[in-house]
C-alpha cells in the first residue's frame, strides 16, 4: 500500500484467507476510500469505493482490479514476472502508471485476478493543487503502460486505450465542471502514449512484456 495509506485493522487478516483459499497465485485490489479532510487537504484521490465482489478474467483491464495503493500479490508470481517496471512509477520517466503495469503482467501469465472490497484501506487527501498535477501524471503513467503494452506485443493495448478515453469522456459529461482536471489527464495521456515506445522496447528486450 501507499505511505499516505491507512490499512483497515482487518487488512492482513483478508488478505491472508484470500492467499490461503486460492488454487494459485493470487492478485488481490481492494477499496479506497478517503481519510478525513485536514486543512487545506479535502480532495480524495484514487477511490475505490464498490463494494461487489468480482473475480477478474486474465484479459480485464487492470484498473479493474484496483490500485496500487491497495493491493496483494503472491510473492512468487510477482518476482517471475520481473516485479515492478523501474521505468514507470513516481520519480520515473514514465512518473505513474507502474501499478496499473504489474497488473496486467501478472494477469496475462495467468495469476488470478480478484477486487475484493472487505481488503480496504483509506486514503489521505490532497490539496487543490496537488491533484491538478496529478492529473497529468496519472494520465501521463496511463499513456505510456497503453503504448509500452502495444509496442511488447500485448493487444489488449488497444481496448485500454479505448476503454480509458470512453471513461475520461463519461466522466467529463457527468461532472462538467471537472473540464480542466480532465483536459490534464487527456494532455498527459497524449503525451504519455509518444513516451510510451521507448518504455516497451526495453521491456520487450528485457523479457517483461511476455
Amino acid at each position: 500500500m501507499d505511505d499516505d495509506c491507512v490499512p483497515d485493522a482487518r487488512w492482513v487478516e483478508v488478505a491472508s484467507r484470500a492467499h490461503a483459499e486460492a488454487t494459485g497465485p493470487l492478485l488481490i485490489g481492494g477499496r479506497v476510500l478517503a481519510l478525513p479532510a485536514v486543512g487545506d487537504r479535502t480532495v480524495p484521490l484514487a477511490e475505490r469505493t464498490s463494494e461487489q465482489r468480482l473475480d477478474l478474467a486474465r484479459n480485464a483491464l487492470p484498473w479493474h482490479v484496483g490500485t496500487g495503493g491497495n493491493f496483494s500479490v503472491t510473492r512468487a508470481a510477482f518476482l517471475q514476472v520481473g516485479g515492478n517496471d523501474e521505468n514507470l512509477g513516481t520519480g520515473t520517466p514514465g512518473r505513474a502508471g507502474n501499478d496499473l503495469d504489474l497488473f496486467r503482467r501478472l494477469m496475462r501469465a495467468g495469476v488470478q485476478a480478484r477486487y475484493e472490497p472487505d481488503l480496504l484501506v483509506q486514503h489521505e487527501r490532497s490539496t487543490k493543487a496537488e491533484f491538478r498535477s496529478r492529473c497529468y501524471t496519472y494520465g501521463f503513467g496511463i499513456g505510456v503502460c497503453i503504448t509500452s503494452w502495444l509496442v511488447s506485443g500485448d493487444k489488449l493495448g488497444w481496448r485500454a486505450l479505448v476503454a480509458w478515453l470512453v471513461m475520461r469522456a463519461r466522466m467529463l459529461i457527468r461532472r462538467p465542471r471537472t473540464a480542466g482536471d480532465e483536459l490534464r489527464v487527456l494532455i498527459g495521456t497524449a503525451q504519455g502514449l509518444w513516451h510510451g515506445g521507448s518504455v516497451g522496447h526495453r521491456k520487450a528486450s528485457n523479457g517483461l512484456g511476455r
